[in-house]
């Protein structure tokens, strides 16, 4: 029964109670009336609070069969000489991380290098001389990542020459799910060192742009004069980095504020259309493309099976050089399991069901705050919002 069905119901049952006087019927049937209304905000709240709201979904108009978890990670960051530094990242990916064939950047003999789904162990490899330099630029991945970091020594948010590097946030996990989709996220930036010595402010900004690159970490085969293979490793990207390397430009998105350092700050994600609800395949080994460039020397990977819609950017200025920052990253996804693990894995049907009407209502009031300080934890009460309803109603 859809959720405008039940509303007209539950109205209609407490029609039927007051025309038979019957008082217990009556606060029952308007108990369930605001439960309903309260769905919308409790997905409001979900929302706004990822770090509070874990095990969350997204409310389906037909129930959906799934499980629900939270992956979250930390890092400590600090600014360059000028008290400078930014960072960017996609939260809507996840992947297998059967991916990563390289454990703590150490390489082996049965160390897997790959392309176009072609394998090959570098034990096979790397006594042989190759004048075909068939090998060349095959790679194997330490960690895939959509998550970019800077802080150049020579950079002071006004130059393009900027080498950004790769972060790993973790967003992997083992092969239990067959596809995935983002319910809520959220950034944290706190700052962590001493009081007296704080300054400079923290800013954000919420990126709308989809250009499906990723940035792993991972190694590389080249050809030595001999024709002798070696690997080379890369963590570093220089290339379509520049439009994030200049303040003025991160300044002008339409979602964007700056705090004092002391403040810190957070950034909500929301769904920006409905491409944002679909559940994509768990990122794998067939879903992305490596390019290098020959003339340039600089290689790309892009991908498919993510949502590239939206992403988180933070950034510090003037701050000191023993600043220091941390940064909290909450992700919490909605998957179905692989059907090997449907014994193990709990799963269940969320019952809470909202129309479409009233998600984009709620999605609306996100996005007129979707950035703000570390500690604000907006909660909306719908009991409230009822209590104002009823008086609306009573004039």
């Amino acid at each position: 029964m859809s959720n405008n069905k039940i509303i007209l119901k539950n109205i209609y049952d407490i029609y039927l109670s007051i025309k038979d006087k019957n008082i217990d019927k009556l606060i029952s049937y308007i108990e369930e009336l605001i439960k309903n209304k309260n769905n919308k905000y409790k997905y409001l709240n979900e929302l706004l609070n990822p770090e509070v709201y874990k095990f969350v979904k997204i409310p389906n108009p037909m129930p959906v069969a799934s499980s629900s978890f939270q992956l979250y990670n930390s890092i400590k960051v600090e600014p360059n000489s000028d008290g400078c530094f930014a960072l960017i990242i996609n939260p809507f990916f996840l992947y297998n991380n059967n991916i990563n064939g390289i454990t703590d950047g150490n390489i082996n003999d049965d160390t897997i290098f790959n392309l176009n789904n072609n394998k090959v162990k570098w034990g096979d490899i790397k006594d042989i001389s190759d004048p075909t330099h068939k090998y060349e630029y095959w790679y194997s991945f330490e960690y895939m990542s959509t998550c970019l970091f800077n802080n150049d020594s020579s950079w002071d948010g006004e130059r393009w020459e900027v080498t950004w590097d790769t972060i790993n946030f973790n967003q992997n996990i083992p092969p239990i799910y067959n596809q995935y989709r983002l319910v809520s996220a959220c950034i944290k930036v706190k700052y962590i060192g001493n009081i007296y010595d704080a300054s400079g402010v923290i800013g954000g900004s919420i990126i709308l742009e989809s250009n499906n690159k990723l940035f792993p970490k991972y190694n590389y085969i080249r050809y030595d004069n001999n024709d002798k293979p070696y690997y080379s490793g890369a963590n570093s990207y220089t290339d379509d980095t520049e439009k994030y390397s200049f303040f003025k430009n991160i300044k002008s998105a339409y979602y964007h504020q700056e705090n004092s350092c002391l403040d810190g700050l957070k950034m909500v994600y929301f769904p920006t259309d409905n491409s944002c609800e679909q559940f994509y395949h768990l990122f794998d080994m067939n879903d992305f493309v490596y390019d290098w460039n020959m003339l340039d020397g600089k290689s790309c990977f892009f991908g498919k099976n993510y949502n590239d819609k939206l992403k988180f950017y933070v950034y510090a200025m003037n701050g000191t050089v023993d600043t220091k920052y941390k940064i909290d990253l909450y992700l919490n996804f909605e998957c179905l399991p692989n059907a090997e693990y449907l014994h193990y894995i709990p799963i269940n049907t969320e019952l809470d069901n909202i129309t479409n009407k009233e998600k984009k209502e709620m999605i609306n009031i996100l996005q007129q705050k979707p950035i703000m300080k570390f500690d604000d934890n907006i909660n909306y009460d719908s009991n409230n919002t009822w209590e104002n309803d009823i008086r609306k109603i009573i004039g």
